[in-house]
């Protein structure tokens, strides 16, 4: 990190804030937190899968002898869309 944007990060932080502010930046950080903790759970476009909850796209498919497979995320839009 460059020493500017440390001295602005490091300013930002040592101002005061309302408990709203406080809860508001405290929220963003815990849902930024547990999308990106999803992200690196979920499973991408055509791996197996056991259901919705696994895949990245959230639509596991039925497949033929393959078994399930998690969609892409543009064929599960798709689905959406069209069903």
């Amino acid at each position: 990190m460059d020493p500017a944007r440390f001295d602005r990060l490091a300013a930002r932080l040592a101002t005061p804030r309302t408990r709203r502010g406080l809860f508001a930046a405290l929220s963003a950080a815990l849902a930024v937190g547990r999308e990106a903790a999803t992200a690196r759970r979920c499973r991408g476009g055509g791996r197996p899968c056991a259901g919705n909850g696994q895949c990245c796209s959230g639509v596991c498919r039925r497949g033929g002898k393959g078994g399930c497979r998690c969609a892409s995320p543009a064929a599960a839009i798709t689905d959406l869309v069209l069903y």
